[in-house]
Order: structure tokens, then sequence, then C-alpha cells
């Protein structure tokens, strides 16, 4: 999940240092610090001059962009060299990581408007769901036999089956679909496609986000578990059996293989493809569209199709560009 400012905020209310101090951490100030003040938060580029803005150290362009942008307020990292643009008349905040001040900065200046916890007169619920308190559930969801935590938030159209259990704070996004039968056939004596039964179930975690039309199957035997804070993004499928430990992230057009486990703090980039039954450690990132055949060990960074560690394809494509200078 990559962070994009793209939303512009406003409130006519003048904010000063005071006011963003709690959220910066570690700072250092430079330039003339008399008047520093905002009264919104934009991207540099569409920024004016009542704008508070960020940028990181990797951004391309920067000088061009501090140069032309009309904000002069700018938060940046701290390894940014600073020589080339104090003659600009603006005032830099140096922190460690601007991308996490600056969501400190809007989480607390411009926070989100809680919606109301209605459950929607055209949600379906089976009489035997388990719901705690302070649920919302949006129109036309359906929700089977199953248990839901504290602060849920299920939007409209969602399809949660039976034998579901969702934690503490979760958000599912509209159209997703939870608990279905995974795609599971086996040839009987005829050679004929039957189906495997699928009896398990899900157990999602607390704090887990699951964006727009995913699909997470059900377990065959066992349970599909995603876990503590794991962020999904849209269009993902999760098969059969699946787990995923905490604080991953899988991000759009992915799809994870049966039976595979995701280890902590991964980072799955748009539509890769994991095949079934693999173990990845903890830390791994994967590039995006990348076919994963085998299993990873703990942070590492794999790519490509097939997939192999980075180290590994960047000497394959050495050896390649060599090969077609020398033909």
């Amino acid at each position: 999940m990559i962070f994009l400012l793209t939303t512009i905020l406003i409130n006519m209310k003048r904010y000063k240092l005071i006011d963003i101090r709690e959220g910066l951490g570690s700072f250092e100030i430079i330039g003339k610090t008399d008047d520093i003040s905002f009264t919104n938060i934009k991207p540099i580029k569409n920024a004016d001059e009542n704008s508070l803005v960020f940028i990181s150290e990797g951004k391309k362009d920067i000088l061009s962009l501090i140069q032309t942008t009309s904000s002069k307020l700018i938060i940046c990292e701290k390894s940014i060299n600073l020589d080339d643009l104090l003659n600009f008349n603006k005032v830099f905040i140096l922190v460690d990581n601007p991308r996490v001040v600056i969501t400190r900065i809007i989480k607390k200046l411009f926070p989100k408007i809680q919606e109301s916890r209605i459950i929607h007169a055209s949600a379906t619920i089976n009489e035997e769901a388990i719901i705690d308190k302070n649920v919302s559930i949006g129109p036309n969801a359906y929700i089977g036999k199953c248990k839901i935590g504290s602060g849920v938030i299920i939007y409209g159209n969602v399809y949660i089956y039976d034998n579901v259990e969702i934690g503490k704070n979760t958000i599912i996004y509209p159209g997703s679909v939870i608990g279905a039968e995974g795609f599971g056939f086996i040839k009987n004596d005829d050679q004929k496609n039957i189906n495997f039964p699928h009896i398990g179930g899900v157990i999602i975690g607390d704090g887990v986000e699951i964006g727009s039309n995913t699909c997470i199957d059900r377990g065959s035997l066992g349970n599909t578990v995603i876990g503590n804070g794991v962020k999904i993004d849209n269009l993902v499928h999760i098969s059969h059996n699946v787990e995923i430990s905490e604080d991953s992230l899988i991000i759009a057009n992915s799809l994870i293989g049966g039976s595979t486990i995701i280890g902590k703090n991964c980072w799955i980039a748009p539509s890769s493809c994991l095949r079934d039954g693999l173990k990845i450690g903890d830390n791994v990132k994967v590039g995006m569209g990348a076919v994963v055949t085998k299993d990873i060990q703990s942070d590492q960074t794999w790519a490509g199709t097939p997939a192999r560690e980075l180290y590994e394809l960047k000497q394959l494509q050495i050896i390649f560009n060599n090969l077609i200078k020398e033909a």
C-alpha cells in the first residue's frame, strides 16, 4: 500500500508550529520562523502559499520541486542537503520520516468524520450470527452464521459466509466476499472433476483492512487465517488455507495460492502470483508482477517471472545484456 497525498485538505483555521509539534518527533527548523503557519495540506505541486507540504529524499527533482512550489513550509528528511535550497525564502522542518510525520499531522488536524454505526435495513443477517456492539453493516450486505467483533465496519454488498470470525476494528470494503468455497477439485474413479469439500472457516484478526472486490476463501479442513494488522488491497484473491501473519501488505490484483503461508511484515506487490503451498518468511518483499514458485526466506526481496532473489536476478540481467552486446 503506497502513500499518496492526493486529497486536498482545506480548513480556514490557521495552524502554527505548536499545533503540530507533538507529531514531529525529533526535528530541526531551518529558515525564518517568525510567522510559521498554514491552513491546508496539499501535494507539493498543487500547494499554495498557505500549504504545508512534505518531500522525501527519494523524490526526483527535489531542487526543482522546492523552487517552484508556492508553499513556504516544507517537511523533509534530515538527510536532504539544503545547501542549494536556502535561497528560496522557505522554512524547512527536518524530521526522520516525513511520510510518518505528515500522516500524524493529518490525523490530528483533519480527522475522518466517523460514520454512524448502524446496520442498514437492507442487510441480511443470520439469526445465529454473534455481532458485538458498535458495528456498522452497509446496504445489501449478507452476514452468515459468524462472529464479528466491536468496531468493525462492513460496507455495502459484502457477502460473508458461515464460519467466519472477524476481530475488532476491522474494515471490509464494498463487494468483497469472505468465506466462499475454494477451487478445490479432484478426479474421481471415472476421471471426472468432483469438488473436495471445504468445511473450514476464515479467521480475521484485529485492525485488518480488506479492499473492495477481494475474495478470501474458507479453508478446506482447517481455516484461512488473516493476522492482526494485515492490509489487503482491492481485487485480491486469497485461496483456501492461506495464512498471512501480522502487518503484511497484500497489494491490488495479487493472487495467493492455497495453503501458502506468508510471514510478518511482508510486502506483496501489485499483480504478484504466489503458487500454492509456499512458505514466505518475515519481512519479505515480492516485486510487481512476480510469479513466485519457491519458498522465500526471511528478509529477502524477490522479483521477476519466475521470481528470483533480487541479487540473482540482477546478475542474470548482466549476463543477458552481455550476450546481447556480443551477438
